[in-house]
């Protein structure tokens, strides 16, 4: 191995590991992954190209089966590690998805599961687990699996038309590498949380350090010294210059990628002052030789170090911790895991059996997965048992004092992040890049009192009591959700960028709250989501206003319309967090009120006609916020309710919504902040 290749994978490495102990000091230490991609691109195609120019042929049993001992024994102790460990230092709410992230890591599917989570709202929301860096072993792992096939098709193909191999290699890896990097531009723009976990926007970093494997570039000594520093400075740029908000990858990865290129094209060097001297040093060979199992190992001992440790950012002690704790399971891991396997059974003539026995070890986190998940559903169970046990908002009506901690409540934490209104779960709900409007239909479908609940996740904590208001009353009720988007005329933003697919479906709805013509409308939305999207210079609508004109737009097709307003929020620490460390789970409201009045309030001083509901009281009766009420979990993140606490307010939600629709005099002050009176 290259002296200097060992050194600029120390250089990767290190940027990711000190990025993810300390991100506000090294706030573009991500680079390091892309770092990586070219290394492996270059050294595969290059040990490829050798077998091609030395047999004629690519033996593709035994490739697989070098990579296989290469990278699965550590891969695979880490996830097992990670499984292990999970429900011991981990909180409830936290082994259900850690556990399908262990699956979908030890089948090298990782990118997609968080890509496709970057696109649910909710899934967005979740705290990082502890396997999400097995992100970019997935890429690299898929790269491995069709490069080596397609360099044996463009062999044979090349023998039969008498053209040159490393033209043909030349040519396929070009165009992957503009088609990839092209897409990943355009989805860097367009969804950049997608752009960044998905195959085709990263392919182009490894066809790229490929590409350099087939392309020799004679460089003279003194320009190779030049070249090396000009690559490091580049990749330092990176490193130290980007930071969270930078677009990436897209245009942007170029600079960390194309360093790395020239560090590989400056090659070895006798000066003493070349990059080289620097990269090939004894400490740095060393990091770049434990390189791999101190990526597998650092980012476990990150996050359970946080969950343990509860207070936020790693300080400079205890990132030192992390740090040793992170090189000394790797050098174990190095010596004990990656070296054994890879020189056992090294000359063996047969790939069969050490295949199983590889393929077998690698079943053991995914058996410990479904085991984790099998705990899971066991409390999922229990949980559904005792429901009905539990009053909920209900013992509120008869004066009870809600308890606020123990074990005595439903869901289990273990269950909490699923307690959700069914609509998330089959296809009625939509996630950010949806447009097209899908009902779930609630009560009675013959109902002569139809109902429509419009808004965004925060209208959909309301799903579970009107679904049971409708099949009380028989009403024939109807939801339209999707994340981030409450229903508004005027376009909104997200992430800092205008909303359209939010402004088309608002639109669609409108449409069909215009021929279906409901009795009622009732729309909810986020406190702090009506953020109106304006060009460069201009100013944004008033969310004031254009709510107004909703309404009466509403109201003019011959609907009634109600406007819940939106209840208080969690600060940190969140309401399970609180709960799984056993605290003290209650909360002043005054100190999680919202700073500024929600804009359904400022509108509905404006339009009088428009009912208001306010349920803060039975999440915060007599100014207190509990995690638990009538022994039911209240919120299943920092502010979205259980859909159990919600199915639990079902009387109250028709009492009131009953009272708000017979006139002005039943509903509850608008001037109000904290509560309506409980029935």
């Amino acid at each position: 191995m290259r002296p200097e290749i060992q050194g600029l994978r120390a250089i990767a490495v290190a940027a990711v590991l000190l990025f993810h102990v300390w991100p506000a000091a090294i706030g573009g230490g991500y680079v390091g992954v892309d770092v990586f991609f070219v290394i492996s691109g270059f050294l595969i195609t290059s040990l490829l190209l050798r077998e091609l120019e030395q047999d004629g042929s690519i033996g593709l049993g035994i490739f697989y089966l070098k990579r296989m001992r290469r990278l699965l024994p550590a891969a695979t102790i880490v996830l097992a590690v990670i499984a292990l460990m999970t429900p011991l230092l981990l909180p409830p709410t936290a082994w259900r998805d850690t556990a399908f992230e262990v699956i979908s890591s030890a089948l090298y599917v990782e990118n997609w599961r968080l890509a496709h989570l970057s696109m649910d709202y909710l899934g967005a929301e979740n705290p990082a687990s502890p396997v999400q860096h097995y992100w970019s072993l997935s890429v690299e792992e898929q790269f491995y699996l069709f490069w080596p096939a397609l360099m044996a098709i463009l062999a044979w193909g090349a023998r039969r038309a008498g053209l040159p191999l490393p033209g043909c290699l030349r040519m396929a890896l070009a165009i992957v590498t503009m088609l990839s990097l092209g897409a990943s531009v355009w989805l860097t723009r367009a969804d950049p949380a997608h752009a960044y976990f998905v195959t085709h926007t990263r392919i182009w970093e490894l066809s790229l350090g490929g590409l350099l494997a087939v392309t020799p570039i004679p460089c003279r000594q003194w320009s190779r010294d030049l070249v090396g520093w000009i690559g490091l400075i580049g990749i330092a740029l990176a490193v130290f210059a980007f930071d969270a908000a930078t677009p990436f990858p897209g245009y942007a990865a170029l600079v960390p990628t194309i360093g790395a290129v020239l560090v590989i094209v400056a090659g070895g060097s006798d000066s003493r002052f070349s990059a080289y001297a620097l990269l090939a040093s004894p400490p740095f060979r060393w990091m770049g030789d434990a390189s791999y199992s101190i990526y597998l190992w650092h980012w476990p001992i990150v996050v359970f170090f946080m969950a343990k440790a509860g207070d936020g950012a790693i300080g400079p002690v205890a990132g030192a911790i992390v740090i040793v704790a992170t090189l000394g399971l790797a050098s174990f891991s190095k010596v004990h895991v990656e070296d054994r396997f890879r020189h056992h059974g090294a000359g063996a003539t047969s790939i069969h059996r050490p295949i199983r026995s590889i393929a077998t070890g690698a079943l053991v986190p995914v058996l410990l997965a479904g085991a984790l998940l099998g705990g899971v559903a066991r409390e999922e169970a229990e949980a559904q048992r005792l429901r009905d046990r539990y009053p909920g908002a209900g013992v509120l009506a008869r004066g009870g004092d809600p308890p606020t901690q123990g074990n005595d409540y439903v869901p289990s934490l273990a269950a909490l992040k699923q307690d959700r209104a069914a609509a998330y779960d089959n296809g009625c709900h939509l996630r950010f890049k949806d447009s097209e409007p899908v009902a779930c239909r609630y009560g009675d479908p013959q109902g002569k009192f139809k109902v429509f609940l419009i808004g965004d996740s925060h209208a959909a904590n309301w799903i579970p009591a009107l679904e049971e208001v409708a099949e009380q009353k028989g009403w024939n009720a109807f939801s339209y959700t999707k994340s981030s988007c409450p229903l508004m005329p005027v376009m909104l933003r997200r992430a800092g960028k205008p909303y359209g697919e939010c402004l088309a479906w608002g639109r669609q709805v409108l449409r069909i709250i215009a021929e279906e013509r409901p009795d009622l409308v009732i729309l909810a939305q986020m406190h702090s989501g009506v953020r109106t999207w304006s060009a460069e210079g201009d100013k944004p609508p008033s969310p004031r206003k254009a709510m107004v004109g909703l309404w009466r737009e509403i109201m003019a097709g011959g609907s009634r319309v109600v406007a819940v307003v939106d209840t208080p929020r969690w600060r940190d620490p969140s309401p399970e967090s609180c709960l799984a460390n056993d605290r003290k789970c209650r909360i002043r409201l005054q100190e999680i009120a919202a700073s500024k009045p929600d804009p359904v309030i400022a509108a509905r001083r404006e339009e009088r006609e428009v009912a208001l509901l306010d349920f803060t009281d039975l999440v915060c009766p007599d100014g207190i916020c509990p995690a638990v009420i009538g022994n039911v979990v209240v919120w299943r993140d920092s502010h979205h309710l259980t859909a159990t606490y919600s199915r639990s307010m079902a009387n109250f939600f028709a009492e009131r919504l009953e009272k708000a629709m017979a006139g002005a005099a039943g509903v509850p002050n608008p001037e109000r902040t904290e509560a309506s009176v409980r029935p």
